[in-house]
């Protein structure tokens, strides 16, 4: 969204450069302006063209940026600034990495606190990480046949293309309008699927899709008050329904035969509309007031791909979900050492959609009614500072959430209608001098709520009534932060946070049953002399969940694990002034722990599932001539991974899935790039 007439970047420039600028007519030749002042109103202009070459195939290290398969690429970056000195307007023009697949250009015309208007171009291409070999047929259309061709291997791939336009334009006493446009079309084939436990079969989802977007602003700035009002607008249309699916081994007869699945439903068109009012009111000079009103409705009355049950009126589901936002907020500072924060937001999902019977028979947990998902949400934030002195200051904070919601009694597992979150804050920070100074957090929140509704089966009968969803489980967190920074010399420093929380759950018998998270991380820069700089990061993660199931009539105890831990190194620096090099090296790795126990099983874990990454860019810029200079570029990457689940997973009907578990990748490029002012 476009605040005021600055629909992109604004160039920030002193009052000082300005009114220079201007006594001198803003001639960039003219020797009696600054240089300083020179390089603000002359920023400098850059061209890129060169060729790369990828050393060998692969799927993670492209697979947003096109370069996935072995070959030459083309390099073409562009960054053009014009000024017209008579009349104070600019032409800028940028573009990245024009000549691959994934792209983006902007052209912009504007005259600063005037007007201004653009056109974005872009694209972007996913492919996937997964190769799959099939025999199936009609890829990419709305017609699939199973097994209708041999065997042979398939790279699934989307591709977005989008337009955006958009105009600023300053009204007359403090107002200002602008609008924006974007439509974007993305096709290609998506990873689907269809079956019963035990028997499944591979699809292709067809993607020809459209997906526009459009907001209007009216905008007020005066010296208290400040407003902005607008509509936005999001229009998504499929070109694609339904999947029709032949199935020459199944029958389609039988209920309970996979081939019965079809047709099968694709994402319907639908739309959204949204009017806003926003904006803050200066009482004084220390105490300021924001509100925000807002209300949405989006709809969705696509046709049915099937005529639907007798019991069912209309030919398409009238969906509609109105939502209104109410949000209002004030921080001031009575006194010199207090600074007081305090907001409340109200929002109401409604969701209007009719409640209809769509299968005559349903299973035992469920009766054939769609589910509408109403949702009313409350939240208030209250926090004072309190500067004590002597580099000391203390802050408290209160936040409430309350959450109701909706619920049918013919339900999986057991459900509450309201719940209730409340929590306390308390920081301590310290400047304990120039050079040093940190925050001592802690945290405790208590979640409970209504009593949970009980669960029946679609004949009446009393269902499962012993799972809590962790969303709506009782809760008790607390949490403990430290953060910092040191600086021991002018050419060192460091930042470092270390985050600790645990999580406590009752309430049911099965379901969540404690957590905890651990977060550790460290940055740190050294200037080595004027010419080189280092600088090193590390961080840690480690998150737990210990859980209770049921499986078989037999109780189960889950505990998952989750630990990520990455570090990187890095070094800059020039060499005789027309020389810069530069080196980047990185690792992470990303591990899931599963441990599953019962004493009616002798099945105690799964396999653990880790993905590792480690990374070498080198560049090396020299200034041939000085608007001239060449670039090399040299990146190493190793993607590895023991992920079982999907190293050759076989579908029913012979389909395999499968990535290559350690990619290796090379990528070299030389550029030469153009400047001038």
């Amino acid at each position: 969204m476009m605040n005021n007439i600055h629909v992109s970047r604004t160039f920030k420039v002193t009052a000082m450069a300005l009114a220079v600028a201007a006594s001198l007519g803003a001639r960039a030749a003219d020797d009696d302006i600054d240089e300083f002042v020179y390089r603000l109103i002359t920023p400098a202009s850059s061209v890129s063209l060169g060729l790369g070459y990828l050393f060998d195939d692969n799927a993670r290290f492209g697979q947003y940026t096109g370069l996935n398969q072995e070959g030459v690429s083309l390099t073409l970056n562009a960054d053009i600034r014009q000024r017209d000195k008579e009349t104070g307007t600019w032409w800028i023009v940028t573009g990245h990495d024009l000549g691959r697949d994934s792209r983006d250009l902007r052209v912009e015309h504007t005259r600063q606190g005037q007007w201004s208007y653009y056109l974005e171009l872009a694209e972007l291409v996913r492919h996937s990480q997964y190769v799959v070999n099939t025999g199936l047929t009609g890829i990419g259309t709305s017609a699939l046949t199973i097994n209708g061709a041999p065997m042979r291997d398939i790279a699934p791939e989307t591709r977005r293309q989008s337009v955006a336009v958009g105009y600023g334009q300053t009204l007359p006493a403090g107002w200002d309008v602008s609008v924006r446009f974007k439509n974007e079309e993305k096709d290609g084939i998506r990873l689907f699927g269809r079956g019963t436990p035990g028997n499944q079969q591979w699809l292709a989802e067809p993607i020809d899709q459209t997906m526009q977007q459009l907001d209007v602003v009216v905008g007020f700035t005066g010296e208290q008050f400040q407003l902005q009002t607008g509509y936005y607008g999001s229009y998504f249309l499929n070109r694609h329904h339904g999947l029709a699916i032949d199935d020459p081994a199944g029958d389609p007869t039988n209920s309970r035969d996979i081939a019965s699945f079809s047709p099968m439903g694709l994402p319907p068109d639908n739309y959204a509309h949204q009017l806003y009012v926003t904006g803050g009111y200066n009482f004084t000079t220390t105490t300021r007031a924001t509100f925000k009103l807002s209300r949405t409705r989006a709809t969705q009355q696509d046709r049915f791909i099937v005529a639907p049950a007798s019991t069912v009126s209309g030919d398409n589901l009238d969906g509609q979900v109105d939502t209104t936002l109410v949000q209002a907020g004030v921080t001031a500072r009575p006194m010199p050492a207090l600074s007081l924060l305090a907001n409340v937001r109200y929002m109401n999902r409604d969701d209007r959609t009719p409640i209809q019977q769509y299968f005559s028979q349903g299973g035992s947990t469920y009766d054939g009614r769609n589910e509408p998902r109403s949702v009313k949400s409350k939240v208030g934030k209250f926090e004072a500072t309190y500067r004590l002195g002597q580099g000391y200051s203390l802050t408290g904070g209160f936040d409430y959430e309350s959450r109701e919601r909706n619920t049918s009694p013919v339900r999986v597992v057991s459900f509450r209608e309201d719940t209730e979150e409340q929590g306390l804050r308390l920081a301590l920070r310290k400047i304990m001098s120039e050079t040093v100074n940190g925050t001592l957090q802690v945290e405790h929140s208590q979640r409970d709520g209504s009593d949970f509704v009980t669960n029946l089966l679609s004949d009446g009968s009393e269902g499962s009534n012993l799972v809590a969803p962790i969303h709506l489980a009782d809760r008790d967190r607390d949490k403990v932060r430290l953060t910092g920074d040191w600086t021991p010399t002018m050419a060192l420093s460091f930042q470092g946070m270390a985050e600790y929380s645990r999580d406590r759950y009752d309430g049911r018998s099965i379901g969540p049953r404690d957590g905890d998270a651990q977060l550790v991380s460290i940055d740190a820069t050294y200037a080595i002399s004027d010419f080189w700089k280092a600088s090193a990061w590390t961080q840690r993660s480690d998150t737990r969940l210990d859980q209770v199931s049921q499986s078989g009539g037999s109780d189960w105890t889950a505990k998952t694990r989750y630990q990520d831990r990455s570090f990187g190194l890095g070094l800059r620096g020039t060499v005789g002034g027309n020389l810069e090099l530069g080196v980047d090296v990185s690792e992470s790795h990303s591990d899931g722990l599963f441990l599953f126990s019962s004493a009616a099983s002798a099945i105690e874990s799964v396999p653990d599932v880790g993905y590792q990454t480690q990374t070498v860019k080198l560049f090396g810029r020299y200034k041939v001539q000085p608007d001239f200079a060449v670039q090399v570029d040299v990146i190493g990457e190793r993607w590895k991974t023991n992920d079982w689940q999907w190293a050759d997973y076989v579908y029913s009907d012979g389909t395999t899935l499968s990535q290559d578990s350690d990619q290796n990748v090379l990528f070299l490029g030389v550029t030469g790039i153009v400047t001038w002012r």
